[in-house]
């Protein structure tokens, strides 16, 4: 998802061709992250934990499509804040709500091996933040492979491709990725609440023996 992020300025500099615009789209797709975050309750209890997750990724790449489509008309700017909302209320959306899932991870895990070990998950979990970081910088490589010059003021055809490629493509498979892996996640709503259940049970059956 960080491909798209690294070669945004890009995208819009040479496959758009109006970096003017940066500051204003920016600004349109910053708003989800903002005042929309409070929807997610309300969106989680009515399509489910998993379809949360199925929604924003595909609403992503939803986003993601609409900007290769503006590449087509590339003055009707009204395909770029459209698009760039879309993305970015897909992925921070997604990405976000992941960590809503850390303490039912912690809970299985302390029901299934007696210790609660929240730290260890909770650097498990920045840990694969910053591997997908790690991964985004190959951004620069994906595009360089297809003669993206640095400091050019114009990329040939095959650069902007490659553009494409890192901005929309990938980034969409990669949601696909991440789709695949959410559908075999095990922890159904069911057996999230028959594990806070069972816990509290045993952690009742310890207060009782300690008094």
């Amino acid at each position: 998802m960080f491909f798209g992020n690294t070669v945004w300025p890009f995208f819009l500099q040479y496959n758009i061709g109006h970096s003017e615009w940066n500051g204003s789209i920016s600004l349109i797709g910053s708003i989800p992250g903002i005042f929309l975050v409070a929807l997610w309750p309300l969106i989680r209890s009515k399509v489910g934990k998993k379809g949360f997750f199925y929604l924003f990724l595909a609403m992503f790449s939803a986003g993601s499509l609409v900007l290769w489509i503006w590449t087509k008309t590339p003055d009707t700017i009204a395909l770029g804040y459209v698009g760039r909302f879309l993305q970015q209320w897909g992925l921070t959306s997604a990405t976000g709500f992941m960590w809503a899932l850390v303490p039912e991870v912690v809970n299985h895990g302390e029901l299934v091996t007696g210790k609660r070990e929240a730290g260890q998950i909770n650097a498990i979990m920045g840990l694969a933040f910053k591997f997908g970081i790690t991964i985004a910088s190959f951004a620069m490589t994906v595009i360089g492979v297809f003669g993206y010059k640095s400091g050019a003021t114009v990329q040939t055809a095959a650069a902007q491709q490659g553009i494409n490629v890192a901005m929309v493509w990938i980034p969409i498979v990669l949601a696909l990725v991440a789709m695949f892996v959410m559908a075999r996640y095990p922890l159904t709503e069911m057996a999230v609440k028959e594990n806070n259940e069972k816990l509290d049970a045993r952690r009742a059956n310890i207060i009782d023996s300690e008094l």
